[in-house]
């Protein structure tokens, strides 16, 4: 569930949302009165949850995902489209920014050389703010609240069941919309249908917790990022 991945001159950009088994109490996540959804479906309650999210726009998204073996690690702030935040892959420390439709990586040297990176090139990159190439820029457009919301609606690793469960996820209610292999959606049982934690147990094993709706950060240009597309 949830897994992302963009270009950086051919190479794999793993920037992984996995999913998976924490708890939150959500800010924000608003209301004290039934909102009904333990009476729907499984994909009415995900559908739902897409649209509070593409409805809010803003959220903080945290969490670990475990994927053949090797755990990363994620805390990003995104905004429609717009994006701030840090990631481990394999040990590889990534800070990562999309503003205006632009890409901005900050990479450390192993996470340069993992993605085929020469080792001279990759201590030149370390540390520093680069510009993803242009012809990378569709590779990002789905990690947004857009692209979040689409994969609750549109699962591309097994539908979800009809049946859904109440449950409590740090004393509060929720609504658990589970898929064939175990995985699971916690969504709000009360105010607005937000999700609170994504749980995977796929091909990928993790957690994701949620918080924050609606509520913006100061995300901006990064200085002197170098563009690859013109290092010159």
């Amino acid at each position: 569930m949830l897994n992302r991945s963009g270009k950086v001159r051919g190479t794999t950009l793993a920037v992984g949302i996995g999913a998976a088994a924490a708890s939150l109490v959500l800010a924000g996540c608003g209301g004290s009165s039934d909102n009904g959804e333990a009476k729907k479906t499984g994909p009415q309650v995900a559908s739902d949850a897409a649209a509070a999210i593409k409805a809010s726009g803003a959220f903080h998204v945290a969490g670990t995902v475990s994927e053949n073996g090797k755990p990363s690690t994620i805390d990003m702030q995104i905004q429609n489209n717009d994006v701030s935040g840090s990631m481990t892959l394999e040990g590889a420390k990534l800070n990562l920014i999309i503003l205006g439709g632009k890409a901005y990586i900050k990479g450390d040297s192993k996470f340069w050389t993992s993605n085929n990176v020469n080792a001279q090139t990759a201590a030149l990159l370390n540390g520093r703010w680069v510009i993803a190439p242009a012809s990378s820029a569709d590779e990002f457009k789905t990690f947004s609240a857009a692209g979040l919301a689409d994969d609750f609606e549109h699962p591309t690793d097994g539908a979800f069941q009809n049946t859904v469960k109440k449950a409590k996820v740090d004393g509060n209610s929720v609504v658990v919309v589970m898929q064939k292999d175990g995985s699971e959606l916690d969504v709000a049982a009360k105010g607005k249908p937000y999700p609170v934690r994504a749980i995977s147990k796929g091909d990928s094993t993790g957690t994701l917790t949620f918080s924050g709706w609606g509520e913006t950060q100061p995300i901006s240009t990064p200085p002197s990022p170098l563009n690859l597309d013109n290092p010159a």
